[in-house]
């Protein structure tokens, strides 16, 4: 995998919306947000990516949104933003705006307990 470009990872912190229950964490090494334990935007290599409900799909993809295929394997409901647009503030918030809205139509997500078994 590559690495996200620094210029990106800025642009994705000053984009994410500033809502309660919005936390940033690590997903694939790279930040994403997160609402009630779902992941509905973030960064991945050179782009992007949100999740979106069917509509908003069909919608981005007729905008020039793609598929988000990381290592060749599809996820279903998340698509990568236009190129050219990973670093444009206004455009991402109002995207990850979707994002999150569709999130908080998914029913939460119970936090991972940790192992407590040892090597």
């Amino acid at each position: 995998m590559k690495k996200v470009p620094q210029e990106n990872v800025e642009a994705f912190r000053r984009a994410i919306p500033q809502a309660e229950g919005v936390s940033i964490k690590k997903m694939f090494g790279c930040e994403a947000g997160f609402f009630n334990g779902n992941m509905f935007c973030g960064t991945f290599e050179s782009t992007m990516i949100v999740r979106l409900d069917e509509a908003g799909r069909v919608a981005a993809k007729k905008k020039g949104y793609s598929p988000f295929e990381p290592m060749g394997r599809p996820m279903k409901e998340y698509v990568c933003v236009p190129e050219g647009k990973e670093t444009e503030i206004a455009f991402l918030n109002g995207v990850f705006q979707e994002g999150l809205a569709y999130a908080r139509t998914l029913p939460a997500k119970a936090a991972k307990k940790k192992s407590s078994k040892k090597a």
